[in-house]
């Protein structure tokens, strides 16, 4: 009759601690919208041209593909 006391203990008390887990983990997620970069392309004639197009776009880009 102890072991059968001591296994529902056991029982609730782990039944308990993995809900709590499962609404924290639910809870604490992360909902922040990582950034979303696009690439640009440039197929000019000089260095000047590129420079301009750099500083154009350099805030909301992380790629530039050269095309010759």
């Amino acid at each position: 009759m102890k072991q059968v006391i001591i296994l529902s203990f056991i029982l609730i008390i782990v039944i308990v601690t993995a809900s709590l887990l499962v609404s924290y983990s639910i809870t604490s997620k992360n909902t922040e919208a990582t950034p979303f970069y696009v690439g640009v392309t440039f197929c000019g004639n000089t260095t000047t041209e590129a420079k301009l197009l750099i500083d154009k776009v350099k805030d909301y880009t992380n790629l530039l593909v050269l095309q010759s």
